[in-house]
C-alpha cells in the first residue's frame, strides 16, 4: 500500500489505538485496522474497502458461547461491502474457506487465496482490479 504514495497508518489491536490513528488519518490515505470480533459485533455502517480473514479459532468462546456466534461476529466484517470492494480469505483455514460458497455468490467480491496476497496488493497498487 505504501507503494501507492498515499499515507498508510495501522491501528487497532496491534500498534496504536484505532481511534487515535483514524483521527489523524488524511482522507486520501489507507487505514489498516485490526478488528476483533468484539468490535465487529456492534457495527452498523462500517465498510472496509478490503477485508481479510486469516483464521477462525475458538479464542473467544467465553464471550460468544458457541463457535457459530463467534463466526457470525467475525463475518460481520463483510456485511456492508460492495461489489467494488475486496475480500481476502485464507482458504486453507476450514472456517474461512466456507465463505467461498456462502458469501461470494451473495455479494460479488474478489476472492483469493491468502497465498496470493502479495499479488493482490500489487494489482490494487497498479489499479488492475
Amino acid at each position: 500500500m505504501e507503494g501507492t504514495g498515499k499515507p498508510v497508518r495501522v491501528g487497532g489491536n496491534i500498534g496504536d489505538s484505532l481511534s487515535e490513528v483514524a483521527y489523524s488519518m488524511p482522507a486520501d490515505g489507507f487505514l489498516v485496522a485490526e478488528l476483533s470480533s468484539y468490535q465487529l459485533e456492534t457495527i452498523k455502517h462500517f465498510r472496509p474497502i478490503g477485508a481479510i480473514m486469516l483464521n477462525i479459532t475458538p479464542d473467544h468462546l467465553a464471550r460468544h458461547k458457541t463457535m457459530e456466534n463467534y463466526i457470525a461476529a467475525k463475518e460481520r466484517i463483510f456485511e456492508n461491502q460492495l461489489s467494488t470492494d475486496f475480500m481476502v480469505l485464507n482458504i486453507d483455514d476450514p472456517y474461512c474457506s466456507r465463505h467461498e460458497n456462502i458469501v461470494v455468490p451473495a455479494i460479488s467480491l474478489k476472492l483469493v487465496n491468502i497465498k496470493w496476497f502479495q499479488m493482490v496488493l500489487t494489482m490494487i497498487k497498479d489499479n488492475v482490479m
